[in-house]
């Protein structure tokens, strides 16, 4: 399997004035999971990891949310992890209220499964 991960990004609108949730959904093959952002320890695998470019006047939270992780001793690493498997969603609020129909989003996203 070459790609056992596939990614959808969407943007939803808010019930508050102004505001967009930016939702990044990843849907793994069975057998395949991928790390959370926020791994204890950084000499195991990579963890997920978003790099947003945003138009000027738009702003974001300073986190991007997660779904709750499984957690699990990994042999090896020889040491616990927290991942996903299935669908995961990741999700972050924007503040679009100083935007233009015509501001685009671009970025970057890093993971390892």
């Amino acid at each position: 399997m070459e790609d056992p991960i596939q990614w959808e990004v969407e943007i939803y609108e808010s019930a508050i004035e102004g505001k967009a949730e930016l939702v990044f959904q990843a849907s793994l093959e069975a057998g395949w999971h991928v790390y959370s952002q926020n791994l204890d320890n950084l000499e195991g695998p990579l963890p997920t990891y978003f790099e947003m470019q945003l138009p000027e006047g738009v702003t974001r939270d300073s986190i991007v949310n997660e779904c709750e992780p499984h957690v699990e001793y990994d042999p090896n690493f020889m040491m616990d992890l927290k991942f996903f498997e299935g669908e995961v969603y990741f999700w972050t609020t924007l503040n679009l209220a100083n935007s233009s129909d015509t501001d685009s989003l671009s970025g970057m996203l890093n993971y390892m499964v």
